[in-house]
């Protein structure tokens, strides 16, 4: 790592930990525990570090936020696609399912499958059953 990664490791080291100098690694003023450290620490630092990005893909590219951002854009996709089709006409057409958020590093083949939604009669057979 200390080869392959050495830019985006001196690059992180420089912008995060400006006391911690990948030199000082190989002349001894930094520990290799001190060291290990930082790689840690920049590790989870999913969208920020260019180490991350660089060992763990493109999946690393966006932070804990980034993704908790997209679930919520897809939860309010999803309560606008279920309000539009609770709320339409007897003869309009039901909407399309709303598409996943994309993210980097994950294709369409990654998305879980598709939701099949009770029809109403089995909706109706269950709740039936649970009152008897």
């Amino acid at each position: 790592m200390l080869v392959k990664h050495s830019d985006d490791l001196e690059t992180d080291l420089l912008m995060f930990f400006p006391t911690v100098d990948l030199t000082g690694f190989y002349s001894g003023t930094v520990s290799l525990r001190r060291l290990w450290l930082c790689i840690k620490r920049l590790l989870s630092m999913r969208g920020d570090s260019a180490l991350a990005v660089a060992l763990l893909g493109e999946k690393a590219a966006w932070s804990d936020r980034d993704h908790m951002i997209a679930d919520l854009i897809e939860r309010l996709d999803f309560a606008n696609w279920l309000t539009a089709n609770i709320n339409r006409g007897k003869s309009a057409t039901q909407t399309p399912f709303p598409e996943r958020y994309p993210r980097p590093g994950y294709s369409k083949q990654d998305a879980p499958p598709a939701s099949e939604f009770a029809t109403p009669a089995e909706i109706s057979r269950v709740l039936a059953a649970l009152h008897n």
